[in-house]
């Protein structure tokens, strides 16, 4: 699927330069002869697919979190890059609640810091234990 989306990016890119070259920069030479428009590709960003939410690893997240809900958002994550290169399961978790993530003034808590490292151990133990819930 990471090949269809890729092929989905390139598609969008295409369009993004067809109208700037075809409307845009045109448009700006009325203007200033010299007028041009320079787009450059600075990275490729992944796109990390949604998780199946009955995988083993994933229910045992959430209940090691005491969560019962995945929480999606439209933001860049190196999620994409571990899946592209073949890792199977990607779970991108904490620390900090979603709720606060990537909006102005984000903040984590040192509880929450404490809370991610607890998951983290959790996780390396597979025992499940984990003292509170993450948000």
């Amino acid at each position: 699927m990471g090949c269809i989306l890729a092929a989905r990016a390139d598609e969008i890119e295409g369009r993004i330069k067809a109208h700037t070259n075809g409307i845009l920069v045109p448009a700006a030479k009325k203007v200033f002869k010299g007028a041009h428009i320079e787009l450059k590709r600075l990275c490729n960003a992944s796109f990390f697919e949604l998780i199946n939410e009955k995988k083993l690893f994933t229910i045992f997240l959430l209940r090691l979190i005491k969560d019962s809900a995945t929480r999606k958002v439209v933001c860049g994550t190196e999620g994409g890059q571990y899946q592209g290169i073949g890792v199977l399961l990607v779970v991108v978790c904490g620390p900090g609640s979603i709720l606060q993530a990537h909006k102005a003034n984000e903040f984590v808590v040192l509880e929450q810091l404490k809370g991610c490292v607890s998951i983290v151990r959790a996780v390396a133990r597979g025992d499940g234990t984990l003292a509170s819930p993450h948000l």
